[in-house]
């Protein structure tokens, strides 16, 4: 069961409202919204936006006459966390965590499970990682996923991304993909690209595709060449304790 918002107030109490992973949908009174709640007469036709992109739901405010709420005060925008309340109209919303993961996790970004931060690197909330030093480049690692495309599977899926990145990025050279192994994941791929970034020489990719409940997991670790070791070092300690599964 993901992270969702369930009804515990209003004329429709009880009902569930689940949000596609990357998609966002509208909710109203009307049918102008994608999910609409016609039994309450003081929600706005159009009253607010969800986005589910990397394990948070995003909040927008639609309604310019009634407004949204989140936990007692006006917003127009805000990340949701588990056990905030959002109220449209005489409607209000509780945010559903999911349950624990199979896996041991220290840290999640959607269906990525992290057990530690590699050492000398920070963990940016809903994003992945970070290195400090800011010189020649700040080293970074990221996860995302998205619904796999219909009609592909996890392989056609990474080819197609290669595809994207030799169109997109200029003299990019890639290793792989080859099978590797995630916690959870009902398969995956591990795939390396270099190529040269302007004024700062060549730089280096590492990316782990990962499948779960159709799915895609995307973790991207990225550095400049001479911070090589710094990648290795990293991506060996993350390898150790990696997950994606999606509950």
């Amino acid at each position: 069961m993901p992270l969702h918002l369930e009804i515990i107030e209003g004329p429709a109490k009880g009902r569930r409202l689940d949000i596609p992973v990357g998609k966002a949908i509208t909710v109203g009174r009307t049918k102008r919204s994608m999910v609409s709640f016609a039994e309450d007469e003081w929600m706005s036709g159009l009253h607010f936006a969800l986005a589910l992109r990397n394990g948070t739901i995003y909040l927008s405010n639609l309604s310019k006459t009634n407004g949204t709420e989140l936990n007692g005060a006006r917003t127009e925008s805000a990340a949701l966390k588990p056990g905030d309340k959002v109220k449209a109209g005489q409607t209000v919303f509780s945010v559903i965590a999911p349950p624990p993961g199979p896996f041991p996790a220290q840290f999640r970004i959607g269906g990525w499970g992290f057990e530690t931060v590699p050492e000398g690197w920070e963990f940016v909330e809903g994003v992945g990682f970070k290195h400090p030093a800011l010189e020649p480049f700040r080293a970074n690692m990221s996860g995302v996923e998205e619904a796999l495309p219909q009609g592909h599977t996890l392989s056609s899926y990474v080819e197609l991304q290669m595809q994207l990145g030799r169109q997109h990025i200029p003299g990019a050279e890639f290793k792989g993909p080859v099978a590797t192994k995630v916690r959870g994941a009902e398969e995956a791929r591990a795939l390396s690209l270099a190529a040269p970034v302007r004024d700062k020489g060549p730089a280096l990719q590492n990316q782990i595709y990962a499948l779960h409940r159709n799915i895609v997991g995307v973790f991207t670790a990225t550095a400049l060449e001479n911070q090589a070791q710094l990648l290795r070092d990293a991506m060996k300690a993350i390898l150790k304790g990696l997950s994606f599964h999606q509950t």
